[in-house]
């Protein structure tokens, strides 16, 4: 029995001149999802960058739209905190201008007056800085002041870094 005679690529793209075309629309696709891709990251990086400015950057902006994703670094104003449940009003200054910060959240342990502090949000045309944002600096009072009469200077007979240990101190222990 005679039948049609049978060869490996017959019916194939390549055998029909096709596979150049079918590698060409694949490198095409391929390129058009890395640009599709390529493209959104770059749109996420620009919505999501952040810079700090300080008061007197912000103050110096132009006015008239409100002015969004901006980080501002300052202090609070002494005698300006205003908490009244989630809701906080104070003012901000980097020792030249200040401005009225409105934030609702959350407010850390660690802010209080005079104390360093970082808002992001927008700063609305009316003037205030609508945070909704807030990161309180460390205070120094975690620091060892210099003038401590008690601490032990760097340096200095007796100075272990991280240490309570005192100069001139013994403590007998005894044994159990």
């Amino acid at each position: 029995m005679e039948g049609p005679e049978f060869t490996p690529n017959a019916g194939s793209n390549e055998s029909r001149g096709g596979g150049g075309a079918r590698r060409i629309r694949f490198v095409v696709g391929f390129v058009i999802i890395l640009s599709a891709i390529g493209i959104l990251v770059a749109r996420g990086a620009k919505t999501s960058m952040v810079y700090y400015v300080t008061v007197t950057e912000l103050l110096s902006k132009p006015r008239g739209e409100d002015l969004k994703g901006i980080r501002v670094i300052g202090k609070v104003v002494e005698g300006t905190i205003q908490r009244q449940d989630f809701q906080l009003a104070f003012e901000m200054t980097d020792g030249e201008k200040a401005i009225p910060v409105a934030y609702n959240g959350v407010v850390p342990d660690t802010f209080g007056e005079k104390g360093e502090v970082v808002v992001e949000g927008k700063f609305l045309s009316s003037g205030t800085f609508e945070a909704n944002f807030l990161m309180a600096k460390c205070p120094s009072k975690y620091e060892m002041s210099p003038d401590d009469p008690n601490g032990t200077q760097p340096g200095g007979e007796g100075y272990m870094p991280g240490s309570t240990y005192q100069s001139g101190e013994t403590k007998k222990t005894t044994g159990t």
